[in-house]
């Protein structure tokens, strides 16, 4: 019997009989009950929108499943961001002044200087840092050597660097 002909109760039955189980799930993850809350809602989402295409039998395994990649792939992301703030402190121009405003300015400076860079550089930052290949895979993908890979990305973050410096130089 697949999901298709679960109604709106027998939903909001599962829903209440696996939610609170979900949300302890995710916090083994996360440690973070707004982010729990969320991607538990996101997995009941997508529950509903499959519906149609999710065998009943197996809808515990879906859910915990689901559960669990949403919350890796959020720590993934956590931590991509965190390891780019580490490994490259200047590239996000520590500010004194807790003023966002003036942080906006620098992020959109920054943005706009990313811009101007070529398209094979802004190809490397985005393969790096997004897709998190490695250098010798970015290497790869384009047909030249590591070394041409870490020239890219040193030459990219030394614009950025004059950038902030240019603004650090400004105060």
């Amino acid at each position: 019997m697949m999901l298709n002909t679960l109604h709106k109760s027998e939903f909001e039955k599962l829903f209440d009989e696996k939610y609170k189980q979900l949300y302890y799930f995710a916090f083994d993850y996360l440690k973070e009950g707004d982010e729990c809350r969320d991607i538990v809602s996101e997995v009941f989402a997508a529950i509903w929108n499959r519906r149609s295409k999710i065998d009943r039998k197996r809808i515990d395994s879906y859910l915990y499943s689901s559960v669990r990649n949403k919350c890796i792939d959020h720590l993934r992301q956590k931590n991509r961001i965190h390891r780019m703030v580490k490994e490259y402190p200047l590239l996000f121009c520590e500010i004194d002044d807790e003023d966002w405003q003036e942080k906006e300015q620098r992020i959109q400076l920054m943005q706009a200087e990313i811009k101007k860079m070529s398209s094979r550089t802004r190809y490397v930052l985005h393969e790096k840092y997004f897709n998190e290949r490695s250098y010798k895979e970015i290497a790869d993908l384009l047909g030249i050597s590591v070394d041409g890979v870490s020239k890219i990305l040193t030459r990219a973050f030394a614009q950025l660097r004059k950038i902030c410096n240019a603004k650090n130089s400004e105060k």
